[in-house]
């Protein structure tokens, strides 16, 4: 039989009226793997089901990664449920599957045994279980170091731990670094300024060393420091107040007062006692009772007060260039009380101008 060219054209014009093109056809129900789909293999066409297909390929590669829950539409399962569900097929060391479990949660686990060891559920590892793989390897020790309170974000901070005083446990002095405390304080009814507060709460402790780490304000006030303690200054300062010592060390040894200790200072400092005496421009100890190579001015002399409480030289041995704040004098210049004024010598004193104060 011989098709001529008017034939071809009638073959042609009959499948354009009733061919459907592959982009028209009807969408697609859910699959449910019993569909039959055809493929080529080896040069002959063949038929399988969408099931067999899915399998085949995951055959050829497993998938390292498991969603059991959205893959088997299970949701609301326990982890041996979970890996129940897995066919063996799917099953390899060292899978990671996930699902969603009793508890409407996530989960993320990886299989760390042999395939023969699938269903132990000691074998599959806890992926969100944090304290489990970082954690346990920052865990403090709880003598030097310790943590905080777990925040509501879930996270615990390392921090250096406070050491109590208690000789029962060897412990030597006590440690505890001072934390900052920034605050807002009025400075005139219109005006406020943000100060990093030092209280008498934060000294509780007697024999303890008290690192200052920042710059601290006593915000005007009077703090009494318990028996025994050390003060180690460490880049902090203390200033704008009143701190009364108590058989207290400052550390470092050497150091220059003013330049940690911008207050007024009470009370006594402990025997042996270095400081370097910025006026004088040496060191001197502290013996208990005078400063050794600093004119000796007598232990407890007062360094502030009403000018009728001022220090003499036959009470306390106060030296020409002591200095004392007078809260009750003011200058000619000033408008409100309190200056500073030097001894002269034999009970004269005078202010910052060589004036003398009576």
């Amino acid at each position: 039989m011989h098709f001529t060219q008017e034939d071809y054209k009638k073959i042609e014009n009959w499948l354009l009226k009733n061919s459907v093109k592959d982009s028209e056809f009807q969408e697609a129900l859910p699959l449910n793997g019993s569909e039959t789909i055809v493929i080529t293999q080896n040069g002959h066409n063949r038929n399988m089901t969408v099931q067999e297909l899915s399998n085949k390929v995951l055959e050829l590669g497993v998938s390292d990664f498991i969603n059991v829950s959205d893959s088997f539409d299970t949701y609301g399962i326990s982890l041996i449920e979970a890996i129940n569900l897995i066919p063996f097929h799917l099953r390899k060391k060292g899978v990671v599957i996930t699902f969603c479990n009793t508890e409407n949660n996530w989960e993320i686990y990886q299989f760390t045994g042999v395939l023969n060891q699938w269903n132990n559920v000691t074998l599959w590892n806890d992926i969100f279980n944090i304290e489990r793989y970082a954690v346990n390897s920052l865990l403090p020790d709880e003598e030097d170091t310790t943590r905080t309170e777990i925040d509501k974000n879930g996270n615990s901070y390392l921090k250096i731990k406070d050491k109590e005083y208690n000789p029962l446990e060897f412990s030597g002095y006590g440690k505890k670094i001072l934390r900052k405390k920034i605050v807002t304080v009025k400075t005139s009814p219109k005006d406020s300024k943000r100060i990093n507060i030092l209280e008498d709460s934060v000294f509780k402790d007697p024999n303890t060393i008290y690192e200052i780490k920042y710059d601290f304000d006593l915000n005007n006030s009077t703090v009494t420091l318990p028996d025994n303690c050390i003060l180690l200054f460490n880049g902090g300062k203390i200033s704008n107040g009143k701190l009364n010592l108590n058989n207290t060390l400052i550390y470092p040894l050497g150091v220059t007062r003013e330049d940690v200790l911008d207050c007024f200072i009470g009370g006594s400092f402990k025997e042996g006692q270095i400081l370097f005496h910025r006026e004088y421009r040496q060191l001197s100890t502290w013996n208990g009772l005078y400063w050794v190579g600093y004119p000796e001015v007598i232990m407890g002399t007062p360094m502030y007060g009403n000018f009728l409480d001022r220090p003499t030289v036959s009470t306390y041995n106060i030296p020409i260039g002591f200095r004392y704040f007078c809260i009750d004098k003011k200058t000619s210049e000033g408008n409100t009380e309190g200056i500073e004024i030097i001894h002269k010598g034999n009970d004269v004193w005078v202010d910052a101008l060589g004036r003398i104060v009576e």
